[in-house]
């Protein structure tokens, strides 16, 4: 987990063209450190302190923020990284690279839970995951768990009975490398 949290969070899927549009409150360990937002049409995303927040508190805590999400940034991608460096305000990026990564996540984890809490899910050898339109149902998990038992369905595990954070870690992987094949 990070240390970041979105919350408050407004998305505009129809004005996200080139970036995505949002107004949301960061928070920082817990605390409500600042506002970011962004329309959605490449531009970088502006940050503001809260109402009940000094100047000198805000920029205390955006340089906080900035710092943690800079040495995010070189760990997780230093590609992006080693292209924005140069620029003027790339820790202003860095932290704009982390709240993309986060909304991003929140999407697909929302996208994930719909599709498991509606189908029967199945991840396969190869880290491929196969829906079958049927609802999860105790009764139907119990069919198809003696099937993966009885190696009818040898190669796949039913996702459906995973945790929460493994099957994001399944979505997660299977949605990056999709990214790498484009």
């Amino acid at each position: 987990m990070h240390k970041m949290e979105l919350k408050n969070m407004s998305w505009n899927k129809y004005y996200s063209r080139q970036t995505h549009c949002y107004k949301l409150t960061v928070y920082w360990e817990g605390e409500r450190v600042f506002k970011a937002s962004n329309d959605g049409g490449g531009a970088q995303t502006e940050y503001f302190a809260c109402k009940d927040h000094s100047k000198q508190g805000f920029e205390s805590s955006f340089k906080m923020v900035g710092d943690y999400c800079i040495k995010y940034a070189m760990e997780s991608n230093p590609d992006f990284f080693e292209v924005i460096m140069h620029r003027n305000g790339y820790g202003n990026l860095c932290i704009e690279y982390l709240i993309n990564k986060l909304l991003n996540d929140s999407f697909i984890l929302s996208n994930m839970k719909k599709i498991i809490k509606n189908r029967v899910c199945l991840l396969d050898g190869d880290g491929r995951i196969f829906s079958i339109k049927m609802r999860p149902l105790d009764k139907t998990l119990d069919f198809i768990s003696k099937q993966v038992d009885a190696e009818i369905y040898k190669p796949f595990r039913i996702m459906n009975d995973m945790s929460e954070t493994e099957q994001l870690t399944h979505w997660r992987t299977l949605t990056d490398s999709r990214k790498r094949d484009d």
